[in-house]
């Protein structure tokens, strides 16, 4: 659907120049608003949540975590995961301000 090479990227530029800097409300921007929900969601999910309490316990001692029943290696691999989703999340939010200094190659 969008072809970069098709009025030299000025279609895919419209789509995400303004994505990031758009104001929600009282100067907090979309970006700021994202963090701040991930923030919390993560705070509670690790202090509120089963889960979160084995990646804390994995975290400080794995030897003490594999005393206790907690499966080391899927709690690692887990936390590898939303990891991996997380990092995803965030190339997305910053791609407005990496696809501005990226010039497309003229068409033939």
């Amino acid at each position: 659907m969008l072809y970069p090479a098709e009025n030299n990227g000025k279609l895919l530029l419209s789509l995400y120049e303004s994505f990031g800097n758009q104001v929600l409300f009282a100067e907090v921007t979309i970006y700021l608003a994202i963090i701040s929900r991930d923030y919390c969601g993560d705070s509670f999910a690790a202090y509120e949540n089963e889960k979160g309490k084995y990646f804390i316990a994995v975290g400080d001692n794995p030897n003490g975590a594999t005393l206790v029943g907690i499966s080391v290696m899927k709690t690692k691999m887990l936390a590898y995961i939303i990891c991996g989703i997380f990092a995803g999340v965030a190339g997305v939010v910053l791609l407005p301000n990496t696809v501005r200094s990226i010039s497309w190659p003229e068409p033939l």
